[in-house]
């Protein structure tokens, strides 16, 4: 038995609040069993537990996985931990995202997102090499945290009963892991530094006043107390108002955020060498010290998505944070130093906070989760109903990403994985673009998918940004255009450069698992029928008015009459937003005799029959109205078949009869 690889410097950790239930801990996992860590925002979780295991000699040589929420919560706690050891990421440490990584052969604690252990266990369903897996911030419920959980629970069960799971959270709502894991609880005590907490006056009137109210705060805190100070808004619009609104403020004012360039987040990160003001999302609740904050606000809101069950699509939407996401970001206050935490609502209000966050499985488009549990299904011989969830997914979101993965093929009609299925669960991308993907033949048409897909995941490069007191303009929905840019072709002076260089990195990802030995620019005249394969439901014919369109998955969305596209007879619209209506956000002009094969051989003509009623004769009252009766039902026939095949209603009026 090979003992395991220990850097020499690991006597010199320090001392942080989890340190006294470090024994218990090693002592739970050295009887071989999982075990659950609940210990309060800032107790050193993150960093230190990884390391004092790699002591553990169950551990032989085996690696240790940290999972964590997010890209900048991967890097910072490699960086972190490898900074403890007085070395660089890559070696005793390493990481990996989907953007970037730093691991080597010495490499023995890897960082990496839930995503890519996901994707890792269905191609490497054993995890050999692979001693245990600390789950990081359980407690946010992300949908891939609870299926890679769930799968690992499965691979424990049945192949690997000496892997080591721990579930490690910052909540009491942690503990509800316990009987999922069949594991001991271990509690450590709290912050080292004490917390002092306050609450505004009055609540806001609306959530367009918290960018002006977060600058007043902002600036009246910093003006009363010491240190750097971190502040949570909803969105990057919220951000860049609140940072307009800070103009003159002897401090530096940085943005914190999950599209922002990886070198732009390092600089919220790193000490600065005067105060600091950093405007976070809800990425900075966990996983993250800013370091030098003694101060905090918040703002109270984040932006999530939603699934919408009438339409089919997730939004985004604006909601209360929970009790729980409070107290996690009031906890970044008191990490080095005492702290204050100022939150921009009444205690009153607080009162009425739900206690903790919705899991992401009760509300999220489960497409994905189905493909994968599907896959794993195939690979492990667990049926996707008997993995071990916490919470098990809804029925009817389920039926209807059932009903999504049949409809593009991955599944067949007893929802088995499909050879297609599995081609397209390997790709590691959302089904749509990953069907997407699959149906691209030649070279050319696999590079110019592999930019639309990565167009898609990323946000809009020509997306306006918000101007303080004016409404922005949207951007012309063309897709073409959008393919021009990241090719490099074409230049706009307000594209998003940092959004379309991390457009270019992910199309030569996907350009490489699509096979292609070498960089190939995308053609925008291949884009429309690419499209249509991922997004079989998004195809839109013109109907009435101009920028008024029927789409084939049932519902109506609109584009702008003054678009360039809104005269245009057929598109495919990937990207949908829906507010009061479905508007069209991204889209390309169709041909209907250039449809991809995978979605001609569900093509259905269908005829629908109408009256002229302005050329009808009262002598045949009697006709219409029996015609009429017709037509009302062969479009509600029409209406129920679009939930199960690809449509399309061709209207012919009926001249009245002699």
């Amino acid at each position: 038995m090979t003992g395991p690889t220990l850097p020499a410097n690991l006597i010199s950790l320090p001392a942080l609040p989890v340190s006294a239930a470090l024994p218990e801990l090693q002592a739970v996992l050295a009887a071989g069993r999982n075990a659950v860590l609940v210990a309060p925002p800032g107790a050193g979780k993150t960093t230190l537990v990884p390391l004092h295991l790699l002591q553990a000699p169950w551990r032989e040589d085996g690696r240790l996985l940290v999972v964590e929420p997010r890209r900048v919560a991967v890097r910072g706690a490699a960086h972190r931990m490898a900074s403890l050891l007085g070395e660089e990421t890559g070696q005793t440490v390493g990481y990996r995202t989907r953007t970037d990584s730093a691991v080597s052969s010495a490499t023995r604690i890897e960082v990496v997102t839930e995503g890519l252990l996901l994707r890792r266990l269905l191609t490497d369903p054993l995890l050999d090499g692979v001693a245990a897996i600390l789950f990081d911030e359980v407690h946010e419920r992300s949908l891939d945290l609870d299926t890679a959980l769930a799968f690992a629970l499965d691979l424990q069960r049945t192949l690997r009963p000496e892997l080591r799971l721990v579930a490690m959270s910052a909540t009491t709502d942690g503990r509800a892991f316990t009987s999922l894991l069949d594991g001991t609880l271990v509690e450590s005590e709290g912050r080292a530094f004490p917390l002092d907490i306050r609450h505004a006056k009055r609540d806001l009137a609306a959530i367009r006043e918290l960018p002006d109210a977060m600058a007043r705060s902002i600036r009246g805190l910093m003006a009363e107390e010491e240190g750097d100070l971190l502040a949570f808004l909803p969105g990057v619009a919220e951000i860049r108002r609140c940072a307009t609104a800070l103009a003159g403020l002897d401090a530096v004012v940085l943005p914190l955020y999950g599209e922002l360039d990886t070198r732009e987040q390092d600089l919220a990160l790193k000490p600065a060498d005067k105060r600091k003001v950093v405007l976070a999302t809800s990425i900075a609740e966990t996983s993250l010290t800013v370091p030098g904050v003694r101060l905090v606000v918040d703002g109270g809101f984040r932006r999530e998505p939603r699934l919408d069950v009438g339409s089919g699509l997730s939004r985004l939407e604006t909601l209360r944070i929970s009790r729980a996401t409070a107290t996690q970001r009031a906890g970044r206050a008191g990490r080095e130093a005492p702290g204050i935490a100022l939150r921009l609502w009444t205690e009153a209000t607080g009162r009425t906070l739900i206690q903790h966050d919705l899991p992401e499985i009760l509300s999220s488009d489960l497409a994905g989760h189905c493909l994968d549990t599907a896959s794993w299904h195939e690979v492990m011989g667990t049926a996707p109903g008997a993995l071990p969830l916490l919470d098990p997914a809804p029925s009817g979101a389920r039926q209807a990403a059932i009903a999504l993965l049949q409809t593009l093929g991955g599944l067949d009609k007893t929802s088995k994985i499909t050879p297609l299925g599995t081609a397209m669960a390997r790709l590691g991308a959302q089904p749509r673009l990953a069907a997407m993907m699959c149906a691209a033949r030649t070279p050319v048409e696999k590079a110019t998918a592999a930019s639309l897909a990565a167009l898609l995941e990323e946000r809009d490069p020509l997306r306006p940004r918000p101007i303080p007191g004016q409404r922005a303009s949207a951007a012309p929905a063309d897709i073409q255009s959008r393919l021009a840019l990241i090719d490099g072709a074409e230049h706009h002076p307000s594209a998003d450069r940092a959004s379309l260089a991390r457009i270019r990195q992910s199309s030569q990802r996907y350009q490489k698992r699509l096979g292609l030995p070498k960089r190939l620019p995308p053609d925008p005249n291949a884009a429309a029928a690419l499209l249509a394969a991922g997004f079989p439901d998004r195809v839109a014919m013109a109907a009435g008015e101009t920028g008024r369109y029927r789409l084939s998955g049932g519902g109506s969305a609109r584009l702008s009459a003054i678009d360039p596209l809104a005269r245009e007879t057929l598109l495919v619209a990937p990207a949908l937003h829906t507010r009061t209506a479905t508007e069209i956000c991204l889209a390309a002009p169709l041909d209907l005799n250039a449809l991809p094969p995978s979605l001609m051989a569900r093509t259905e003509e269908q005829v629908e029959t109408a009256l002229d009623l302005q050329q009808g004769e009262s002598s045949h009252a009697g006709g219409c109205a029996l015609a009429v009766w017709c037509c009302e039902i062969a479009r509600h026939w029409l209406t129920l078949k679009k939930f199960r095949r690809f449509c399309w209603p061709v209207f012919v009026p009926i001249s009245p009869v002699a």
